[in-house]
Formats: C-alpha cells, structure tokens, sequence
C-alpha cells in the first residue's frame, strides 16, 4: 500500500525550507510550490519518495482525531490544547 492509501484525503504537509505545499487526493499529491504557479501531481508513490513529500510535516490533517491534531500542533512547536 502506498502512503496515500494510509494518509487521510485533504492532509496537507509543508516542504520546511522552500515551503512548498502538499495535499493529499485520491491516490496522488497535488505539490505546490511558492515561487510558482504550477501545480505538481504525483500519481506515482515513487514520484512522492523522490520529493520527499511523505516526510514533510502535517501542518492540517481533516480527518485527524483529537490526540493526531495534537500531536501535530506540537510537531508545530505548538502548545497542545489543554
């Protein structure tokens, strides 16, 4: 299975040094980039590994539960909700 049979539809993760934006659809990733107006589609899981996409941080997951999203808050460098 792929990371984006496991990763929720609509997760978005942030790229840290050049910021890019990635979010998940159905069986791909849409990439964009900030100095561009292109948006990237990687289709294939390999496309992904190469960019590095799965590793990048979740910075909003919709379909997280509320321990994910805190967790993901402090990945932020965020307080957690108390």
């Amino acid at each position: 299975m792929s990371a984006q049979e496991h990763e929720p539809i609509g997760t978005v993760r942030r790229e840290p040094l050049r910021g890019a934006l990635s979010v998940c659809v159905r069986g791909a990733y849409r990439v964009m980039f900030p100095e561009q107006d292109q948006v990237l589609v990687l289709s294939h899981v390999d496309d992904s590994e190469s960019l590095g996409v799965i590793d990048w941080p979740i910075i909003w997951c919709p379909n997280a539960s509320y321990h994910e999203q805190d967790n993901i808050r402090r990945a932020q460098g965020e307080e957690p909700y108390r």
